[in-house]
């Protein structure tokens, strides 16, 4: 009978700390909710070596180097445990024999036969949709590779322009027509080539189920085209995603461009900004910052990709850690408005200096102490709306020390990144952020409490922590009396269960 009132008595505790687990409709997310990891397919991971063919040359950076789909199949599990939530993959579609970055098509209905076959695109979606992440694919539209079949048939000579090189980008006329790097440019304003590409661009959305389209330098191809292959793509899947890159990023045509039905574009002038301060210490974060506070959340973070020096090669060329340096970068990517695009092999800080330089085959052999950061900072981003959805507001700037405020509804998140060579010290007015209130930090564990109407923050030299904003815990008399009264309650058992083996005996 006591041991049966004693289980009565307990009963009450554990359920007052059991957590109820409730089943919520699952809601479509919105581009900048997402984090976007960029692979080049030959580089990232050979899955098949049946594919490589006989001009597999990985000491060749203008040759194929082996990656393919399988080999990206065989590493989601690598990408989702970082908090990936989209994939997106340069362009797959068949290519010239050196066109391993995917820019010289020779045929849009294909995939290269190095990366794979259309059953292997099928199958990394539908991977990829297992893990409740999605696929973006390089869609190219503006051009096609010099040996294309139509380049020589005169039954498509109104399918191009006149080769004039590109050489003016904020020269409407010449960014629109000119061929851009040599390349044959596509006369998308023809009927004739705008239907095709978009039939064909909705076929593979049809036929495979990918999710995006990545369109780099979108500003080659008029804003007219892109609002009809939207709406077109719109037919085939609502909640498709359009992100894309321009040329020209003059304030007039990031406008134009959102506006033609982009969800999101690359924001070059953060990247411009970020990847030169992040890549040094003790760099104000004064530009940077004007940069995020100027442009909308629905542009997209960078600091390295597939046309640039890595971040890494810069850090070096500072003589700074990279790997410190990447960290706080991230840390700002990850926690301001905007969706953060990761290229690949930044999470290992892959060096490399102009294309084709900077894209190296991938190793995966490496440290993880920056993989498992990039994690912590994914999985507080997922967390907390306010670093999606929320309003930016900076409480206080000065050389490499930021400190931010991120609100929304009733969520507030305090953001401080410390890119200095010393320790700071920063005390913010209570009015600022909340009375009588508690931070909890996220990434090293942080937390303190508003003191006498103010909040003193104090971080080491190049660290970065993520505060939530909380109500003070005080005494948590529920907790106190479990660890009372069930010590209590033991001791009485045991003396109850002597005295009885007592009695027995006797």
């Amino acid at each position: 009978m006591r041991r049966q009132a004693l289980k009565l008595l307990l009963i009450p505790f554990l359920l007052f700390y059991s957590l109820p687990v409730s089943a919520d409709e699952k809601e479509e997310k919105t581009l900048q909710e997402e984090l976007i990891y960029y692979v080049v397919v030959d580089r990232f991971n050979n899955g098949n070596p049946h594919n490589d063919g006989d001009d597999l040359d990985p000491d060749n950076p203008d040759a194929y180097h082996g990656g393919d789909l399988e080999g990206i199949i065989k590493k989601l599990d690598y990408l989702q445990e970082m908090g990936f939530t989209t994939i997106a993959l340069s362009s797959i579609f068949a290519n010239e024999a050196s066109g391993y970055a995917g820019d010289l098509i020779e045929d849009h209905n294909k995939v290269e036969e190095h990366f794979g076959s259309l059953e292997d695109l099928k199958h990394l979606v539908n991977e990829t949709h297992k893990r409740d992440m999605k696929i973006m694919l390089e869609f190219v539209a503006d051009h096609v590779g010099p040996n294309h079949p139509w380049v020589e048939d005169e039954k498509k000579l109104q399918w191009f322009h006149d080769k004039v090189e590109l050489t003016d980008v904020q020269n409407e006329e010449n960014r629109l027509k000119g061929w851009y790097k040599g390349l044959p440019d596509l006369a998308t304003e023809n009927p004739e080539t705008r239907a095709y590409l978009i039939d064909t661009a909705k076929w593979w959305v049809e036929e495979t189920k990918i999710d995006g389209y990545y369109i780099d330098h979108a500003d080659t191809i008029e804003p007219e085209f892109w609002q009809i292959f939207d709406g077109e793509i719109e037919k085939v899947n609502k909640n498709f995603y359009l992100l894309g890159s321009l040329l020209d990023n003059r304030e007039e045509t990031i406008s134009v461009y959102k506006e033609a039905g982009f969800h999101s574009l690359l924001n070059e002038r953060f990247f411009k900004e970020a990847s030169d301060m992040f890549a040094n210490i003790d760099q104000p974060f004064t530009d940077v910052s004007k940069v995020v506070e100027q442009s909308s959340k629905k542009l997209s973070t960078f600091i390295d990709s597939d046309n640039t020096v890595r971040f890494t090669r810069k850090s070096i060329e500072n003589q700074q850690h990279p790997g410190i340096r990447l960290k706080i970068a991230f840390s700002y990517m990850y926690t301001i408005p905007g969706t953060p695009v990761v290229y690949y092999g930044s999470e290992i800080a892959i060096d490399g200096g102009d294309p084709p330089e900077n894209r190296p085959l991938m190793n995966f052999q490496s440290d993880e102490e920056l993989i498992d950061y990039i994690a912590k900072l994914a999985t507080i981003r997922k967390s907390l709306p306010a670093l999606t959805n929320g309003n930016y507001k900076v409480l206080y700037e000065k050389d490499g020390m930021i400190l931010f405020k991120r609100t929304f509804e009733d969520e507030t998140v305090i953001v401080v990144i410390n890119n200095t060579s010393s320790s700071q010290n920063v005390i913010i007015p209570a009015s600022e952020i909340a009375e009588n209130k508690e931070l909890q930090g996220l990434v090293t564990g942080d937390s303190f409490e508003e003191q006498n109407g103010e909040y003193e923050f104090i971080i080491d030299r190049e660290l970065a922590e993520v505060y939530e904003l909380k109500e003070k815990q005080g005494l948590n008399l529920p907790l106190i009396s479990v660890f009372i009264v069930v010590p209590v309650l033991f001791v009485l058992f045991l003396i109850a269960a002597k005295k009885r083996g007592q009695k027995n005996i006797s």
